[in-house]
């Protein structure tokens, strides 16, 4: 997807700027906002899947083998489609995006994994049903 490699390409960008091993931390950037999408896609399908009382899918999210090949999974295809390419076709590939360099702030691109992750949370909370702050909240699909 061109939003990861563009992301792979700003982190690597900004820590080639302190020196501080950019293609790790790009990796590891890149790795968590992967994780984070996929937390909020297995919440939402096990939300659903007990909505709609499917009760197989929702042991198989809940199942720790599960998560954890995954996880093995989004970082070894991180790994292997971003980290094993040349800083320079990231660079050749977005050298143009001088306007969207601009707007879009390094400070942004950390807190986005969190927002992500916060949002899809609340959000499946406010669809599903929950408990927010020791309240139960009624979700607008129950």
């Amino acid at each position: 997807m061109v939003l990861f490699q563009y992301l792979y390409y700003r982190m690597f960008k900004a820590y080639e700027a302190k020196n501080d091993s950019p293609q790790v931390r790009a990796f590891m950037y890149l790795s968590l906002v992967r994780l984070s999408f996929a937390v909020v896609a297995l919440i939402y399908i096990g939300a659903f899947s007990e909505w709609s009382n499917h009760n197989t899918v929702t042991e198989l999210v809940q199942n720790k083998y599960f998560i954890g090949v995954l996880a093995m999974i989004i970082l070894t295809s991180t790994y292997f489609f971003y980290s094993r390419r040349d800083y320079r076709y990231y660079e050749n590939r977005f050298m143009n995006c001088l306007s969207l360099n601009k707007k879009i702030k390094i400070w942004m691109l950390i807190i986005f994994p969190f927002l992500i992750l916060f949002g899809g949370v609340l959000s499946c909370i406010l669809l599903f049903g929950g408990i927010i702050f020791g309240s139960p909240v009624s979700g607008l699909l129950n």
